[in-house]
Order: C-alpha cells, then sequence, then structure tokens
C-alpha cells in the first residue's frame, strides 16, 4: 500500500487539518501506456569488486543487479527502506519529512516513488490536478515523469529549503526501461534524529510568480526557486 493523496500540499498550513498518513513502502509502477514504446530494459552488470557501498557501478549511479553478493551495499533502490523517515506537522508548512535516526554525510536515505508515466499522461493528469484543486507531486524523470500525487511513498512530503539538507541524485536500475531515472534523496550533511529533511526544488526563479518559502533560516530568500547551495555553485 502506498501513502494516500491529499489535497493540500506542503508549505501549507491547512494541511494541520489532516491526519498524518503512516509510512507506506511504494515501489515504482509503470504506467500501462509505456508498453506501447516497446522500450528495451536497461541491463546492469554485477560488480566485479566485494560490492562495498561505492563499488564500479555506484560511481556511475548504477544501482547494482539481484545478482550481486547477498552483502552488496549498493541496492538502496531495490530495498525500498522507508525506516530512516517519518511524517509528521511542521510549524507551518503542513506536513513535513523527519529524520527517524540520526543519518551520516552522504548517506541514502529514501527514493521518491510513484507512477512512471509519458508526457502525454503527464499533461493529462495535470489538467485532471488542476480541475480537482489537487496539489500534484510530481518530478521530471529523464523523458518520462514519476507522479507521487495518488501513488507515493513519505518522500513526497518532503518539503523545500533554501539550505536543504538532502540532495537528489539520479540513478539507473536494473531491468528497468531505458530512458528512466530512479531518483534518490541522499544526506547533504550529518542529519540529526527529528530533524525535518528537506530539499532543494530547483527549479528556475520566475519574478512573475514567486512562491513564498516558508524555511526560515536567516538567509531565506523569501521565495522558492534554487536554493542557497545550488546558487554558490
Amino acid at each position: 500500500m502506498c501513502a494516500p493523496r491529499k489535497s493540500l500540499g506542503t508549505q501549507n498550513t491547512k494541511t494541520r487539518k489532516i491526519k498524518i498518513p503512516k509510512n507506506h513502502k511504494c515501489n515504482y509502477k509503470f504506467h500501462k501506456s509505456l508498453d506501447d514504446l516497446k522500450l528495451k530494459k536497461v541491463k546492469i552488470e554485477s560488480c566485479s569488486s566485494s560490492c562495498a557501498k561505492v563499488c564500479e557501478n555506484a560511481l556511475y549511479h548504477m544501482e547494482c543487479p539481484s545478482s550481486c553478493a547477498g552483502n552488496c551495499k549498493n541496492q538502496n533502490f531495490k530495498a525500498n527502506d522507508v525506516s530512516k523517515v517519518s511524517v509528521s506537522h511542521t510549524v507551518s508548512k503542513g506536513f513535513g519529512l523527519f529524520a527517524a535516526f540520526d543519518i551520516k554525510k552522504d548517506d541514502f536515505v529514501i527514493a521518491f516513488t510513484g507512477d512512471v508515466i509519458s508526457s502525454n499522461e503527464y499533461k493529462m493528469r495535470i489538467l485532471n490536478y488542476k480541475k480537482s484543486k489537487t496539489f500534484p507531486y510530481i518530478y521530471k524523470s529523464g523523458p518520462f515523469y514519476i507522479d507521487a500525487t495518488e501513488r507515493g511513498n513519505p518522500a513526497k512530503y518532503s518539503n523545500y529549503a533554501c539550505n536543504f539538507n538532502m540532495r537528489t541524485e539520479k540513478w539507473q536500475l536494473d531491468g528497468k526501461i531505458e530512458g528512466f531515472v530512479a531518483l534518490g534523496f541522499f544526506a547533504e550533511r550529518r542529519i540529526k534524529k527529528g530533524e525535518e529533511l528537506t530539499i532543494d526544488y530547483n527549479f528556475d526563479e520566475d519574478e512573475s510568480r514567486k512562491i513564498k518559502c516558508l524555511c526560515q533560516h536567516p538567509n531565506c530568500s523569501g521565495h522558492m526557486g534554487r536554493a542557497l547551495a545550488s546558487r554558490r555553485r
């Protein structure tokens, strides 16, 4: 079972009235329309090393296949572990994602999962979400999109922050269709238990359509756009 839909999005005080959802392990579900594309599936070779946390595959952001040794440290997406996080209310942003344990710098935290859809399906869903006034939780994945609005895991509740503590990485997965990239959230620094887990939404700033930022960081820009760390790069 996956995390339930909620009609109001993050960065919204009204979501405090909504019951806190449970953590659900929800994997990727590829939309039936993608079958018509008859795309090849990615084949990733097993490691030649002892499958350490940083093996040949991991260096190129490729997850090891199931054929690797049982002690393989490069199968985070396959494990689909959501135990490091919890969902709770924030002071001013509605739901938020929080660290259930201390997390070391560069550790995998959680994957962003949901329905994998085509660009045509994406356009139709966006129209439907607008009509129903549903806040969409969607990330681009190569030529596809990952839609966690109605079917997703707790990762969708991660809020934006100017001084975010998680970075988003794109990974290739064995057996998935060509072009698809999985999105994983990794610790940008050491994160303490109970700390809110935040990301950079990484969209271009539009002066005509500013969205107020509620991260409350001392150097907050006042609106969401490219976060502090991104602007420094």
